[in-house]
């Protein structure tokens, strides 16, 4: 399970907006956001220690790419890890290379996934039920993403969030993180249904919550993250560790050359 958030081409001061909560088994091993300096691009992102891969992540380009799992379908040992993916889109300059590459992988030899990619010009969403694989570009407006989309499972959280993020949609601005960080810290009776989720009976729960606001200004991003549930874990400011990427911008092309 997982929640994402995205607000894409809505905000003129802040093209791209992605708030997310990592659902995962509390004793599955993990590192907090550092920067993979040895990636095909600079790319600062959280890693899974189980399986070496990650959930979450923005690269020197200013892709954005961020995975959840699928409901209804069992974790297959054999198949490969959902945290690659993320890491494959990340090693593109821009985020239409990224699901084209992504696109050009063998999608169902993964776990099932969801998978969103985004720049500041462009958004896309991919899915796989383990059988089938799509893709979509996104039109501007406010999207959420859960472990029950397309048509995985009755998507209850993406419904409760709709009206608040019709609202946020609609608005002048681009809203606050602190408007954001509440909707990553809502609670339901059921356990599992809210966004922050509380299931230490299953050994089940939110592990950690990530906001990225990428500004107009290419050298600004914004990047709070918290290591644990986010209505108890204090969010950490790695906002300057997230500019220092930007420092250099892709060409013209959409090209980034390290040797520049």
């Amino acid at each position: 399970m997982c929640t994402l958030i995205l607000l894409h081409g809505l905000f003129p001061e802040a093209p791209l907006i992605l708030a997310a909560n990592r659902d995962e088994r509390l004793d599955r091993p993990a590192e907090p956001p550092t920067l993979w300096d040895k990636h095909a691009i600079p790319t600062l992102a959280p890693r899974d220690v189980e399986a070496g891969g990650t959930w979450l992540g923005i690269n020197a380009g200013g892709v954005v790419a961020a995975v959840t799992n699928r409901m209804g379908q069992v974790r297959q040992p054999h198949r490969r890890s959902r945290g690659e993916l993320p890491l494959a889109a990340l090693t593109e300059p821009r985020a239409r290379v990224a699901i084209e590459h992504v696109a050009d992988l063998d999608a169902i030899a993964f776990n099932p996934f969801n998978l969103v990619i985004a720049d500041r010009d462009e958004a896309f969403v991919a899915w796989s039920d383990g059988v089938r694989f799509a893709w979509d570009a996104l039109e501007p407006g406010a999207h959420v993403f859960t472990e029950a989309s397309f048509g995985a499972r009755t998507p209850a959280r993406e419904a409760a969030l709709a009206e608040t993020l019709d609202r946020l949609a609609r608005a002048s601005e681009a809203p606050t993180d602190e408007a954001l960080l509440e909707l990553l810290r809502r609670h339901d009776p059921d356990p599992l249904a809210g966004t922050c989720v509380h299931a230490d009976g299953r050994n089940y729960g939110t592990r950690s919550s990530t906001l990225i606001r990428l500004s107009a200004d290419y050298r600004r991003v914004r990047f709070l993250h918290a290591e644990g549930r986010p209505c108890q874990s204090r969010y950490q400011d790695l906002g300057e560790l997230a500019s220092s990427l930007q420092e250099r911008p892709p060409d013209v092309d959409g090209n980034w050359n390290p040797d520049d």
